[in-house]
């Protein structure tokens, strides 16, 4: 369950903001390996076996974020817009991430009258 909460959106934000062409294997471990990552000492110690899913929109800016660096990095995919990495690529991906009801109400008259 792991990988549909935490690994597989942020992969498949990251494959759209970058027009990937392929998926391969090492894109999934270096998911994996970022996940790992984010997990702390003290959260591990208590037992804690995956991050607090109350964190998970912070989660998936870090990992999209990753994941988009390597796509790039590897000419899987292009930079979503000028080269970033880091706290810029960060800011990037969390303006295109979908924040719910109030994205919604600005489509317009709309997509307001379907919700």
């Amino acid at each position: 369950q792991a990988n549909n909460a935490y690994a597989f959106p942020s992969i498949g934000f990251a494959a759209a903001l970058t027009k990937c062409t392929k998926i391969t294997e090492e894109v999934f471990l270096v998911a994996a390996e970022a996940i790992a990552k984010m997990s702390s000492a003290e959260e591990l110690a208590c037992g804690r076996l995956f991050l607090p899913f109350d964190g998970i929109r912070e989660v998936a800016v870090e990992l999209t974020s990753t994941i988009v660096e390597y796509i790039c990095e590897e000419g899987l995919g292009s930079m979503p817009a000028r080269q970033m990495k880091g706290a810029a690529m960060r800011a990037f991906v969390r303006a295109q991430m979908f924040s719910g009801i109030k994205d919604a109400t600005r489509q317009g008259p709309q997509l307001r009258a379907r919700l």
